[in-house]
């Protein structure tokens, strides 16, 4: 479903009221599958929100295929 929302022209960097994006949600419940996804949809891996990158949020949640992806798709370690 969420890549033919992407593939239909969906906003992949949509935010939500407190500034979160698909991405961040993508993250937070472990779905590799839809992170790749928006991140190939051009997905925005260094979007602050809270404070926090998708980077930030998949190290907190000790996934390092998430943190793998998100690195390979340009997310810098430094923000």
């Amino acid at each position: 479903l969420v890549k033919l929302l992407c593939d239909r022209g969906g906003t992949v960097d949509k935010k939500d009221k407190s500034g979160q994006t698909v991405l961040h949600y993508a993250i937070s419940q472990g779905c590799e599958e839809v992170a790749e996804v928006l991140l190939a949809a051009g997905g925005d891996a260094n979007h602050i929100s809270k404070g926090e990158t998708p980077l930030c949020r998949a190290t907190s949640k000790s996934n390092l295929a998430l943190v793998k992806l998100l690195l390979a798709h340009g997310a810098n370690i430094i923000l």
